[in-house]
C-alpha cells in the first residue's frame, strides 16, 4: 500500500501506513495499467505407450505417439518484473527474512559484490513508437525480422478497445518476430529489472519517470560488464532514484516484450512472488484497474 501510495507522490517523500490510509479516505481515483503476464515454461515431452505388447515373448514396449507442448500460465501484475540479480536478492534472502528490509541490503552485497553471477538471455521489445506507428496498420500486415511473412507468429495489431487502445497481440514462441520489435540477442545482463511505477517498495525510487498508467514498461538493465564498484554504488541510490543517472543504467521504454532466459542461475519474480522458469511475454491492459490515490 505504501509503495502504490508514493506513486502517486512527486515529491517524493515516504508515506507511513497512517498517510497512506489518509490519503485514501480523501476519494480521489486513479487508473492503473494492469500488466498481462505469460510464462511459457520449459518443453515437455510425453510418450503414449497405449500400444504395449500384449504377447508374452515379446518385450519390446512401442511408443507409439510423441507429443511435445509448452505449458503456458498466465499472471496479472501492476509493479514490476525482475530476472537477474534483483530477483536473486528477493527470493534468495528468505532466509534472512528475520533481518526485515535490511535482508535485501545484505544480499545485494553478497549476490552482487562478492558472489556475482552472470545471466544470459535474449530481450525483445516492441518501442512505443512502433506500436503507435503500426496501429494504423491491419493486422495481417506485419512481418518477421528474417523478411518473411507474418502468418500466425507475428506480434499484430488488433482492434481498438473501448477506449480507444491500441491491443497489442503478442508473437509465438519459436517464431521470427515481426518487424518493429528490437532484440538483443544473448546478451549477457546482470540486472533485469520491469518498473510499472515508479516505487518497488516504499524505500525503492526504482524508476522516477514512471506514472501508474502511462501505458509503458520502464527496463532498467545493467549488464555483466559493470564493475563491482559502479554496480555498489548505483545500488546505494535506489533510495532517492540517483542510479538512472548512472551511465551504466539503462533504461528501455516499451508496451510489450519478452524475456527468453538463456542461462538457469536466476528466477522469474514477479511482484515479489517467485513464478515458473520459462520465456516470460507481457503486455499491457491499459486502465486495468482503479485505486484510490491522493490529491492530483
Amino acid at each position: 500500500a505504501r509503495a502504490i501510495a508514493n506513486n502517486n507522490n512527486n515529491n517524493n517523500s515516504n508515506f507511513d501506513c497512517v498517510e497512506s490510509v489518509f490519503q485514501i479516505c480523501k476519494g480521489y481515483t486513479s487508473t492503473l495499467d494492469v500488466a498481462s503476464y505469460k510464462v511459457l515454461s520449459n518443453t515437455v515431452t510425453d510418450y503414449d505407450n497405449a500400444d504395449s505388447p500384449t504377447n508374452p515373448t515379446t518385450s519390446i514396449t512401442t511408443a507409439t505417439a510423441t507429443t511435445t507442448t509448452r505449458k503456458s500460465k498466465s499472471y496479472l501484475s501492476f509493479l514490476s518484473f525482475a530476472w537477474g540479480l534483483i530477483a536473486d536478492c528477493d527470493f534468495e534472502s528468505e532466509c534472512l527474512r528475520w533481518l526485515g528490509p535490511l535482508r535485501s541490503d545484505v544480499w545485494a552485497v553478497y549476490r552482487g559484490i562478492f558472489f556475482r553471477r552472470q545471466y544470459r538471455g535474449r530481450f525483445s521489445y516492441l518501442p512505443p513508437a512502433t506500436a503507435a506507428t503500426s496501429s494504423g496498420a491491419s493486422s495481417g500486415a506485419s512481418s518477421g525480422v528474417d523478411g518473411s511473412g507474418g502468418g500466425e507468429g507475428s506480434m499484430m495489431m488488433g482492434d481498438n478497445d473501448d477506449d480507444g487502445n491500441v491491443v497489442v497481440e503478442m508473437p509465438q514462441v519459436g517464431k521470427p518476430l515481426p518487424n518493429g520489435w528490437v532484440s538483443f540477442d544473448e546478451e549477457e545482463f546482470l540486472v533485469f529489472w520491469v518498473c510499472n511505477t515508479s516505487h518497488a517498495a516504499y524505500n525503492m525510487y526504482t524508476c522516477p519517470m514512471a506514472r501508474m498508467n502511462d501505458g509503458l514498461f520502464h527496463v532498467l538493465i545493467v549488464r555483466s560488464s559493470c564493475s563491482r564498484l559502479r554496480l555498489l554504488q548505483m545500488l546505494l541510490k535506489l533510495d532517492s532514484g540517483g542510479h538512472i543517472d548512472c551511465d551504466l543504467c539503462e533504461v528501455i521504454d516499451c508496451v510489450a516484450y519478452q524475456l527468453e532466459p538463456l542461462s538457469n542461475v536466476s528466477y522469474n519474480v514477479l511482484d515479489g512472488e517467485l513464478l515458473e522458469d520459462g520465456i516470460v511475454q507481457a503486455r499491457f491492459i491499459l486502465g486495468g484497474a482503479q485505486l484510490f490515490c491522493g490529491e492530483k
